[in-house]
């Protein structure tokens, strides 16, 4: 399993781990690489900034030929940073599959003479560098080099602070979606089937509501989604009850009666556990939205950190 690579990276190369990202990094026969888990696929980067041409397609050719032998499902070269992708197919991908793969890159590298790391990755000096995350990948950085992105992460972080979310419109959307996606949970509800279910569509539509009118993602966009579900999922539990009610006792329609379903503290037991099951179901609907707010904040922002 993924995590397992990653933990004995740490146990037996004496590779740093960052457990929050999935994440463990380290030198290997002089090159920094690492190694991180996401999408059921271990991923495996080094930074290799001053290739020529001839190097870089010397390196693909090689790793492509050995695709098979490696248990390399991609690579690709983009930007300074090698990056080769396992899938766990039929066999789980071990710690001695990724050692293989270290052994391999790193003796290429040294037949290429490609220089260990050492040199700063953005000007090739090789005085008093040291080693940083550079948007999470580990590379040799010299002082100014390092200032100036320290000063380009702040810029970054600054506008896109000050981007223009939309949070309004957004929240038009998401509120408009939650009424939309409340209408198979009445339906099932009706038909007498279990309907909490359908919390999970509450939450995608108010989710897409958001996007349709133009909000973008910030840390308030978690907060309107959640709110517009929970909405969506109480109305939708509201007026399912009021249909029951009026079908039953076979009278026309009042706003009295939702005023009641809502004030009777035995209705409301009633409704409940439905209600907390749909809710669950609703926040996996819009779980997804952690991991796209922190990935356009990635793509945004330049990070770097000393290691």
């Amino acid at each position: 399993m993924a995590i397992r690579v990653i933990k004995d990276l740490m146990k037996k190369n004496n590779w740093k781990v960052r457990q929050e990202k999935q994440r463990a990094y380290g030198k290997h026969n002089g090159y920094y690489f690492t190694a991180y888990w996401n999408n059921y696929q271990t991923i495996v980067s080094v930074s290799l900034p001053h290739l020529d041409e001839t190097q870089k397609v010397q390196i693909l050719e090689d790793l492509n030929r050995h695709k098979e032998e490696l248990r390399i499902s991609d690579v690709s070269l983009d930007d300074g940073v090698l990056t080769a992708t396992f899938k766990e197919v039929l066999r789980s991908l071990k710690y001695d599959d990724i050692i293989k793969y270290l052994d391999h890159a790193s003796k290429l590298f040294m037949e290429l003479k490609i220089p260990e790391t050492g040199k700063c990755f953005k000007c090739g000096r090789e005085e008093d560098t040291e080693s940083v995350l550079y948007n999470d990948i580990p590379v040799s950085i010299c002082p100014y080099c390092y200032e100036e992105a320290k000063s380009i992460s702040k810029q970054n972080e600054e506008e896109y602070a000050n981007t223009k979310k939309n949070y309004i419109p957004g929240f038009a959307g998401a509120f408009i979606g939650s009424i939309i996606g409340s209408i198979p949970w009445i339906i099932a509800s009706y038909a007498g089937w279990f309907a909490a279910i359908f919390g999970f569509v509450i939450g995608k539509v108010s989710l897409k509501g958001y996007k349709l009118t133009g909000g973008k993602t910030g840390k308030a966009t978690w907060w309107i989604i959640m709110g517009c579900t929970v909405f969506g999922i109480l109305f939708a539990e509201v007026v399912a009850y009021t249909i029951a009610v009026i079908n039953y006792y076979e009278i026309p329609f009042s706003m009295n009666i939702i005023y009641i379903i809502i004030s009777t503290p035995e209705i409301l037991r009633d409704i409940a556990p439905n209600f907390a099951i749909g809710l669950i179901m609703g926040i996996l609907g819009v779980s997804s939205l952690f991991k796209e707010i922190r990935q356009e904040f990635n793509a945004a922002v330049l990070r770097v950190e000393k290691i």
